[in-house]
């Protein structure tokens, strides 16, 4: 709020709200003497969270596969279909330009579920873009086309972004990652 009011802004409690997590006590948060509501589920910047589930993840990727869906459809116009559509290869590369940017947009911390729930869209729709039957080996179903699984996607990203914070290390990024290495090593030797 400082900072709001230093630089002159005002901002507005009906389009704010409080997202509580892990919190036993009630509390009444105010902006400008109003006071804000406490939601299930609120969203920042085009990202949804939610705090029903131990990682805010349990509405965004039902949210995130339809996204993806949409994007799926949006781009049929373009070929992007089975059996009379473009190359495979080419849908492949469509795919991994517009559809799995907007299927792993958000920043949120994935449980086993979710992956698993990522991955069984996938593959239904790489599948589909090959034109193979559902009971088509997930494996097979990949190799065909030399794409790695969407797990390996997220880890391909998360090493990405760690190697861009690591390689920069004038930014406020990498100040913060050393720091919390200094206190995970910090608390690792006083056993705490």
């Amino acid at each position: 709020m400082f900072h709001a009011n230093k630089q002159r802004y005002i901002i507005n409690s009906q389009k704010s709200c409080v997202l509580q997590s892990k919190s036993n006590g009630t509390h009444s948060w105010n902006i400008n003497g109003q006071v804000l509501k406490a939601h299930n589920t609120a969203t920042h910047l085009g990202i949804k969270q939610d705090n029903g589930s131990k990682s805010g993840s349990k509405e965004v990727v039902p949210y995130r596969i339809q996204t993806a869906r949409i994007t799926v459809y949006a781009l049929m116009g373009a070929g992007l279909h089975g059996l009379n559509g473009i190359n495979p290869k080419v849908s492949l590369h469509l795919i991994n330009c517009y559809v799995i940017p907007r299927l792993l947009l958000d920043v949120i911390c994935l449980s086993a579920k979710d992956i698993k729930i990522l991955s069984t869209y996938f593959f239904k729709l790489m599948k589909q873009i090959q034109h193979l039957p559902e009971r088509t080996a997930n494996t097979g179903t990949l190799l065909l086309l030399g794409q790695i699984p969407i797990e390996a996607v997220v880890h391909k990203r998360m090493l990405c972004t760690f190697s861009n914070i690591i390689a920069n290390k004038n930014s406020v990024e990498y100040n913060i990652a050393n720091r919390q290495l200094a206190i995970k090593t910090w608390t690792l030797k006083a056993g705490l």
